[in-house]
C-alpha cells in the first residue's frame, strides 16, 4: 500500500467520522477530545507494530530476503548465502500502516456509535 493510499483510506474513515458525528452527539464529543485521536493512534501504531509478526521470506539472488509488516512490510532482514545479513526498519511504512490501522479502528469505532446511538 502506497502511502498515499493510507493517506486516502484515512481521509475517508475522517470524513464518514464527522458526517456521522452530525447525527450521533456522543461521537461527536468523543471527536472534540484530544485524547481519543491519542488513544486511536495509539491502538493503531500498536496493531502496525503487531503486523510484524507477519512475515514473508523469498529467495532474493545470492541469499533470502524476510519482510515484516502488513499491508505494507516495513522491516526487512536480508541473509547471504554465506551466514551474513543485515536489517532495516523503514518508518514510512510503519506510519503508513500506522495510518491505515487507525482508519479501520475510526471505521470501527463510528459504526460502534452509530449502532449504539441510544447510548
Amino acid at each position: 500500500m502506497q502511502m498515499y493510499h493510507a493517506l486516502m483510506v484515512f481521509a475517508a474513515a475522517l470524513l464518514s467520522a464527522y458526517a456521522s458525528a452530525a447525527f450521533v452527539r456522543k461521537l461527536k464529543s468523543e471527536l472534540r477530545r484530544p485524547t481519543f485521536w491519542l488513544l486511536l493512534f495509539v491502538a493503531a501504531a500498536a496493531g502496525s507494530g503487531t503486523s510484524a509478526l507477519y512475515g514473508t521470506t523469498r529467495h532474493a539472488g545470492t541469499g533470502l530476503t524476510s519482510s515484516y509488516g502488513w499491508p505494507k512490510p516495513f522491516y526487512f532482514q536480508y541473509v547471504t548465502e554465506t551466514g551474513t545479513g543485515s536489517d532495516g526498519l523503514e518508518v514510512l511504512y510503519f506510519t503508513g500502516n500506522t495510518l491505515f490501522y487507525a482508519a479501520a479502528l475510526l471505521f470501527a469505532w463510528t459504526a460502534f456509535r452509530i449502532a449504539n446511538r441510544s447510548s
